[in-house]
């Protein structure tokens, strides 16, 4: 089941049955067109002008509507695996909420009129746009921060954390200068590049090395003052010559990196731990949206189904008049016979209601049938694709 045709038929006094029998073997005629009759309730019809207005609104409201419920059928299958659970309208598949639909008076009130009813439809399907918007973005978040967390997995010698990669016990085999005079920093270089001691003889500590890296710990002098001098009675301190910067340069030149080492030991392993967290948000978030999608994709169909069914009472009103005097009915079209059926229908309604007829006669409606658009044709015609088509099974 991928299309719906929801059409109505003036019963013009005649018991709605009868009307619904001869519609329905019509339509079983052709292939495996299906049809299922409703009740639509005696729901306040206004003024002219209101019900004008509202036929006017109602395509621009259900599609604003019917995009919400894909939204949620589309949220859904990106998220629930391979072979998810089908979603459901109260716990039916949509094939089986067209086949038994009934108005839902709870929810839809006809004591409001036609307006505020279709109102609370755009209110329910605005807040839960909002809700999936919310719960969505939050597990885009999560799932960037567990990228996130993965990618400081990948060792970069020059520029991931200490405590990323190099646990407490091979910190601890590194002395550590940090003085007024000496600085122990790190110096990641290419393995190939390493031949003896970097900087000053014996004072290079191997901290880590990888296939193809190695990082070195090595004590530097940061610098040397020089000296003092009189001039005229007056003392002149001498200046500090900074080694740190040129030593920088130097192992720039060499393509080596030059890093001081910051260490927190508490902070040590802390990726694995950020990644199992980062996993868990994820698996929670994605929960969320899944039961999320299941809980509120029920109600939303229901609503834009109910939201058709308006359409279908207004355009009727319309067309047929006061007080409501029509036989609602879901067909599902058997597509290869999409042609033959509109035909169909159209010889068997005006067969019932010749009032209907054109003035140019049946054999021309006829003729014009294969591309008449839903407002040439004598009766009231709705057409839409049923959204979760794959989950149409009773």
């Amino acid at each position: 089941m991928s299309q719906v045709w929801l059409i109505t038929v003036p019963n013009n006094k005649e018991n709605t049955t009868n009307v619904y029998n001869t519609v329905a073997n019509a339509v079983g005629s052709k292939g495996d067109s299906q049809s299922f009759r409703f009740e639509v309730p005696e729901l306040p019809t206004g003024t002219l002008d209101s019900l004008m207005a509202l036929s006017d609104d109602l395509n621009k409201i259900g599609t604003q509507v019917e995009n919400v419920v894909r939204k949620i059928e589309r949220q859904y299958v990106e998220i629930a695996g391979e072979t998810p659970k089908p979603l459901d309208v109260n716990g039916r598949a949509v094939g089986v909420t067209i086949q038994r639909f009934q108005w839902d008076h709870a929810a839809y009130a006809t004591s409001n009129s036609l307006p505020a009813l279709v109102s609370m439809i755009q209110s329910k399907t605005g807040s839960a746009e909002e809700e999936l918007k919310n719960l969505a973005t939050s597990y885009a978040d999560k799932n960037l921060a567990l990228s996130n967390a993965k990618r400081r997995k990948v060792v970069n010698f020059a520029a991931s954390d200490f405590e990323d990669f190099v646990s407490p016990e091979e910190m601890a085999r590194v002395e550590v200068f940090n003085t007024e005079t000496l600085l122990t920093v790190a110096v990641a270089l290419k393995r190939n590049a390493v031949k003896g001691s970097p900087v000053v003889p014996k004072s290079a500590k191997l901290i880590k090395e990888d296939n193809e890296y190695a990082l070195y710990a090595v004590t530097i002098l940061r610098g040397h003052y020089t000296a003092g001098y009189f001039t005229d009675g007056v003392f002149t301190a001498g200046s500090f010559v900074d080694y740190l910067e040129p030593l920088k340069l130097a192992f720039r030149e060499k393509r080596y990196t030059l890093r001081e080492i910051v260490y927190d030991q508490t902070k040590a392993g802390s990726v694995d731990s950020a990644i199992r967290d980062a996993k868990q948000e994820v698996t929670q978030a994605k929960n969320t949206l899944v039961q999320w999608c299941r809980a509120h994709f029920g109600e939303i169909f229901n609503a834009w189904l109910h939201l058709k069914v308006i359409q279908a009472f207004v355009e009727s009103i319309l067309r047929y008049g006061v007080p409501m005097d029509f036989t609602p009915l879901f067909i599902v079209p058997d597509l290869k016979l999409e042609k033959e059926l509109k035909a169909q229908l159209l010889r068997t309604i005006l067969s019932l209601r010749p009032e209907l007829r054109p003035r140019k006669g049946l054999a021309a409606a006829e003729e014009e049938e294969e591309g008449a658009e839903a407002d040439s044709l004598p009766y009231v015609f709705v057409k839409f694709s049923l959204v979760g088509a794959a989950s149409t099974t009773a």
